[in-house]
């Protein structure tokens, strides 16, 4: 009997949370792309270490790819606009409390456990592929030839060759002056000088190629290449957003011209980030400005009377520029690898200051101006 009441009591109670807190309707658009970014940024941060401190893929693939397919001001905008009751959240005020409520929480969630969902998936295979090297090294190195054997026996000596920085390692018998092979010829430990200072090259650029020539020119022809389609993309995009038949996708062609400028802003801001300071004050400025930039964006295109300027306010400036400006996956990243007093200061200082913002923006748009954003043009 004790056992069907406390079943009993514990089927109301679960009933309860249910009526009171489920509430049909939250809608949070931007959830699998916040996931996915962190996802890949987790991903992407494990294999930090295996690139070389002058080659620029992994910022690119880190803050160039991973933080413009993230976006905080875009994420606390549709939170201001989840209190404001602004579409697509025109319901009671209780649901617009739980629909803030779950904005804020469940991308954070959800984007903590993606960036160490990554990082694991990232160290499963950094081991897997370390394995198979290990594994073909040992079974490549099983079988020596005698010769090798021989010559690695042998003692040492360090001759020194005039007008070069090599060193030449030979056996310490005497043989003819005719058998020491060209310098060309000599494996790369005989090479002496612990780090590429010690080569003759004028720069790290210049160094990076003599070590890696294939992604050297790789990552210059992608580099170059980005920003010729970036520019072709917005000459495109300049010509058709006016026409209102026209095929292409002028949306997506407007927020892929804004938005490159806006993760190249981000990566300058980001240098203000030091180690000794309480929190990361470039992110931070970032992040604060691109809410302030598509809250006022959004308003504005609210007004506009043509469809031409509220694409470029909306989707442009807001959606391209402030959406690649803006981060959650090195918000998130920060977050975790901060103190847990700076945590806390972090995320909270954030959150609460990009509400403020909208709170003021919007407060001034809704007295000063009729804004609309159930019935805009764009």
């Amino acid at each position: 009997m004790d056992l069907s009441s406390r079943r009993i009591l514990t089927f109301i109670f679960e009933a309860g949370i249910i009526i009171a807190f489920c509430i049909p309707g939250v809608i949070i658009s931007l959830l699998y792309v916040q996931v996915i970014g962190c996802a890949l940024f987790g991903l992407f941060s494990t294999f930090k270490s295996d690139y070389d401190s002058d080659t620029p893929i992994y910022p690119g693939l880190i803050s160039g790819c991973c933080g413009s397919i993230t976006t905080f001001s875009t994420w606390q905008f549709d939170a201001s606009s989840a209190i404001f009751g602004f579409k697509p959240y025109e319901t009671s005020v209780k649901n617009r409390v739980f629909n803030f409520a779950s904005q804020l929480l469940y991308t954070t969630a959800s984007s903590y456990a993606a960036i160490t969902f990554g990082s694991h998936l990232g160290q499963s295979l950094s081991y897997a592929v370390k394995q198979c090297i290990s594994h073909k090294a040992n079974r490549n190195t099983s079988i020596t030839p005698l010769t090798e054997t021989h010559q690695q026996s042998s003692p040492e000596i360090h001759f020194s060759v005039p007008n070069n920085n090599l060193d030449i390692l030979l056996p310490s018998n005497p043989i003819p002056s005719t058998s020491i092979a060209p310098v060309s010829h000599l494996q790369p430990s005989a090479i002496s000088g612990k780090n590429s200072e010690d080569l003759p090259l004028d720069n790290k650029a210049s160094k990076f190629c003599s070590r890696h020539p294939a992604l050297f020119y790789s990552e210059l022809f992608f580099s170059v290449f980005g920003w010729v389609t970036s520019i072709v993309v917005i000459i495109i995009a300049a010509t058709n957003y006016k026409k209102p038949n026209s095929s292409l996708n002028t949306t997506l062609l407007i927020e892929v011209a804004f938005g490159p400028v806006g993760a190249l802003l981000r990566w300058v801001l980001s240098k203000l980030n030091k180690p000794h300071h309480f929190i990361p004050t470039g992110t931070l400025i970032a992040n604060l400005l691109a809410v302030a930039i598509i809250t006022v964006s959004n308003s504005t295109a609210s007004l506009a009377s043509s469809k031409s300027k509220c694409l470029i306010l909306k989707f442009g400036l807001g959606s391209g520029f402030c959406g690649c400006l803006s981060t959650v996956s090195t918000f998130m990243s920060e977050i975790i690898k901060l103190k847990r007093l700076n945590t806390y200061s972090y995320y909270f200082i954030s959150v609460v200051i990009s509400q403020i913002i909208n709170l003021i923006i919007l407060e001034i748009f809704l007295h000063t101006s009729s804004i609309d954003f159930n019935n805009s043009v764009c």
